[in-house]
């Protein structure tokens, strides 16, 4: 690339106008600008047209379905609008590192073998306190990694990642998976893909504002589906994997049914360490800056406790 690349940042949102302006002003917040975003409102009731004008950026653009057809459909749709050279993902409900895309964008012109770039992840609670960190890559240099070898638990995490558009496009969302959509893309991009993870965490998730039992347990479900796809290449590893998703939906069950489901997610992350916790409490202050300059303050209103600050 020898011209500056257009990043296409895909939003899907159903019902989500609570906290789309979070996630919106992250966007706007970025240190890099060369960015288009394409919101797709997935048959939303509560408005999110009214948050994208609220904006008045032209760089912001709207695709609306007159109902819902599930993320799969959603992220495709906005796939489909993207006219980038490389394309960020970002759910309604999370948000960005003000750093984020300028870091991606730089190790992908550095890195032209890469398909694929992610970075670690920040794990959030309900009032976007820090609780852990996952998907991180080792400290230091960004290490270019081979395709996998085979089906296998993903080493990435499709929100933080950031691909080239001519291979997403080529990939595509299965839009026959309404949970597992997004790990179904991700294997077969990892397959056919070298790739890198930086060990910085440039996303925030609000996993614990999502954990609900039909949703966890359908997920599970989709992804047995998903590697059972590969029995015929991957007779052996496509058995295994399918063994190892059940259990794992057998312990999600189980826990839902004891009330322990956040124990499981828990271990999911790692403790974060004190510059985890300063960079997510500066990141979240320079996002909280733009979001007020067009919206109603933020809530929490100061800088929300890290989970290592309050224990």
């Amino acid at each position: 690339m020898n011209r500056s690349p257009l990043v296409s940042v895909v939003i899907p949102c159903y019902n989500a106008a609570a906290t789309l302006p979070w996630a919106l002003a992250s966007l706007l917040a970025q240190s890099r600008q060369d960015w288009e975003c394409i919101v797709v409102d997935d048959g939303s009731t509560d408005h999110p047209e009214e948050v994208v004008a609220a904006l008045g950026d032209a760089r912001i653009r709207l695709v609306r379905f007159a109902g819902n057809q599930g993320r799969a459909a959603a992220r495709q749709a906005g796939l489909d609008q993207a006219r980038g050279d490389l394309l960020a993902k970002l759910d309604a409900d999370d948000w960005l590192y003000p750093h984020k895309l300028a870091i991606q964008v730089d190790v992908m012109q550095r890195l032209p073998e890469a398909g694929l770039v992610s970075t670690g992840i920040a794990i959030e609670d309900a009032d976007r306190r820090l609780l852990g960190v996952r998907a991180r890559g080792e400290a230091g240099a960004c290490r270019l990694r081979q395709p996998l070898g085979r089906p296998a638990a993903l080493p990435v995490a499709h929100a933080a990642s950031m691909l080239r558009m001519e291979i997403a496009k080529r990939h595509g969302y299965n839009q026959r998976l309404r949970r597992a959509e997004d790990a179904d893309f991700l294997l077969r991009v990892l397959l056919a893909n070298r790739f890198c993870i930086l060990h910085d965490v440039l996303y925030a998730y609000g996993e614990y504002r999502n954990v609900s039992q039909s949703e966890t347990l359908d997920a599970y479900r989709q992804r047995m589906a998903m590697f059972w796809t590969y029995r015929r290449r991957y007779p052996l590893t496509s058995a295994v994997r399918v063994v190892q998703t059940a259990a794992k939906w057998t312990a999600y069950r189980v826990a839902f049914a004891a009330g322990r489901q956040a124990v499981l997610v828990r271990r999911r992350s790692v403790a974060p360490t004190p510059d985890d916790v300063q960079a997510h409490e500066a990141a979240w202050a320079n996002v909280a800056q733009v979001h007020d300059s067009f919206f109603e303050p933020a809530a929490p209103a100061a800088q929300p406790e890290s989970a290592a600050a309050r224990a």
